[in-house]
């Protein structure tokens, strides 16, 4: 269950990149 979890956040994540590429939150 756990890893489940991680994967929900990493969706998020990758998207917020998306819309804003001015502020890379994986960089």
């Amino acid at each position: 269950m756990a890893g489940q979890g991680q994967q929900r956040s990493i969706r998020p994540f990758r998207e917020s990149a998306e819309i804003r590429p001015k502020r890379p939150i994986f960089a």
